[in-house]
């Protein structure tokens, strides 16, 4: 029988590689967690929940929920697990499977509680950095300050590669970026948009000339870029 490696990070031994993967993408983010809080006697079903995420929202409820870590798809059991934890405990439930990505579409994050969907991502807000799990669009809106938040906040996609780029052997450690060294990788990423956004409005104008369309276009796109500049300052 194949048995994941057991790996020993910041004071915790995680049962599997991929938790300890999962713990430094919340660490990259700021995301306060625990690793198996308390386990559950959930009418004569013992669970143990991976991670406890003290300051992370799902689909807008109030900040706070369990997380659990599979490497596939849960099964019957496991959804039933985490739809009685969640009737338990008032808060939400949700299963991530594989490795952290940016988008989450890699494999997805099932949420089990307090309604069930899937496909869901962790997204960040570009103006206060508050974290959730959600759909996408129309659910690009931050339950903290109200503006925008979405998965193609540049944090995700760093977070997302520094934990599967992580090493545990002989001693090693994660690279965990300090906040501001995080914030000036993400303002490179937001003056790297603006470029493009400018680039592509030079393009149509240049295919659709000075007429309405190519105007209309053009002003769509240089406000688009103006969004990423007021973010990289």
């Amino acid at each position: 029988m194949i048995k994941a490696i057991e790996t020993e990070y910041q004071g915790y031994r995680f049962r599997s590689r991929l938790e300890a993967r999962w713990s430094v993408f919340f660490n990259v983010l700021g995301i306060e967690w625990e690793y198996e809080k308390e386990g559950f006697d959930l009418d004569g079903i013992w669970y143990l929940p991976d991670f406890w995420l003290t300051n992370v929202s799902l689909r807008g409820n109030d900040p706070g929920m369990w997380l659990e870590i599979k490497g596939e798809n849960p099964t019957d059991e496991e959804i039933l697990r985490g739809e009685l934890l969640g009737k338990g405990s008032r808060h939400g439930v949700a299963i991530a499977v594989g490795l952290p990505s940016p988008e989450q579409r890699d494999n997805g994050i099932f949420q089990l509680w307090p309604h069930w969907d899937n496909w869901m991502h962790f997204m960040r807000c570009y103006y206060c950095d508050f974290t959730k799990i959600d759909l996408e669009s129309p659910y690009c809106t931050c339950p903290n300050c109200g503006k925008e938040a979405d998965d193609q906040h540049p944090a995700i996609a760093i977070a997302s590669d520094l934990a599967r780029a992580a090493r545990f052997e002989y001693g090693e450690q994660p690279i965990i970026p300090a906040v501001k060294e995080l914030q000036d990788m993400c303002t490179e990423v937001y003056l790297n948009r603006a470029q493009t956004c400018l680039d592509n409005a030079n393009k149509a104008l240049h295919k659709h000339g000075s007429g309405p369309d190519g105007i209309s276009i053009a002003r769509r796109i240089n406000s688009e870029a103006t969004k990423w500049l007021d973010l990289a300052r």
